[in-house]
């Protein structure tokens, strides 16, 4: 017989009667344990001493058997139980443990969650970053990062350094979690990259976090992003890095437009509607500006935007 099966059919055949069925009961309840007597006579069964350790009294025949069970079934689960059973709260073993009060499922929980804080801490120790994974990290959102300026000014705003080459670990995690949370979903340049467009001869310069920050204040609508077709096809980028940050684009981000009568221009998101192009979508969400609204990028000079 296996293991498993001697701890559920002997050890723990306390669920093997209908009368212990009938009471639902984890271990032997008292009627079941009668029962057990009247068909094996001469039984010295008795019921499972599930007084708490505090409260019996030291040397007693109740701390005894509690002490002699806890023992022996703790040894059989370390020696025979499967790594499943272990785990299981309510596998046999375990509800025989905890009825015993052997150990309790606020003990396990605390274990398990201890171990897995573990193995947490040694994946994060063993899994280093590289300035080459955040260069990767940056191509893949669209962000700037090769001797670019607004680059330099993160960086030294997030750890105190310009040069990703002079941060130890803790200060390339600080800049890897910001683009991972800022770059596609903030703008696809990042919050400090300077854009502009052109749209029947007005000319307009802003930061993605000015821009961004603007849009918040008209609605969100849905148009179709076959409209944008004609402009993405006259984008200056290789075709293969704008599948790339396609690819990485999210969707649930609206993409910005500015419209001057019946023209309509994406200032943000272009791979964004990129990506719903590829995939065929009928409708982005768009926050759409009138292009009176844009007056106060007008003026602006790429200096200005950055200050």
């Amino acid at each position: 017989m296996r293991a498993d099966e001697f701890l559920n059919k002997e050890w723990l055949a306390e669920d093997w009667q209908k009368v212990n069925k009938h009471d639902k009961t984890d271990g032997m309840s008292g009627k079941a344990v009668k029962a057990y007597r009247r068909e094996n006579p001469g039984s010295k069964l008795k019921t499972a001493v599930t007084t708490k350790p505090s409260k019996l009294k030291k040397g007693s025949k109740s701390a005894k058997r509690r002490k002699s069970f806890c023992a022996r079934m703790s040894g059989m689960k370390k020696a025979h139980a499967s790594a499943k059973t272990k785990r299981d709260p309510d596998s046999p073993i375990n509800k025989a443990l905890r009825r015993w009060n052997c150990e309790s499922i606020e003990e396990m929980q605390t274990l398990i969650h201890l171990g897995e804080q573990y193995i947490s801490s040694m994946k994060q120790l063993t899994e280093s970053i590289t300035p080459n994974n955040i260069h990767k990290l940056a191509n893949a959102k669209g962000i700037k990062w090769d001797d670019e300026p607004s680059f330099l000014k993160l960086t030294k705003r997030l750890t105190g350094r310009e040069h990703l080459d002079d941060l130890d670990q803790a200060g390339l995690k600080k800049v890897k979690q910001y683009i991972e949370k800022q770059g596609v979903a903030e703008g696809e340049g990042g919050l400090g990259q300077v854009a502009g467009i052109g749209i029947n001869g007005k000319q307009f310069n802003f930061s993605i976090k000015d821009l961004i920050a603007k849009a918040q204040n008209y609605p969100i609508k849905k148009l179709n992003p076959q409209l944008f077709v004609k402009q993405l096809a006259n984008r200056h980028e290789d075709p293969k890095q704008t599948a790339a940050r396609a690819q990485v684009a999210d969707l649930q981000y609206p993409i910005i437009v500015v419209q001057d009568g019946n023209t309509l221009m994406i200032a943000d998101g272009t791979h964004r509607a990129q990506k719903a192009i590829m995939n065929k979508l009928p409708t982005i969400n768009a926050h759409v500006i009138p292009v009176k609204d844009m007056a106060e990028f007008s003026k602006k000079d790429i200096a200005e935007s950055l200050t």
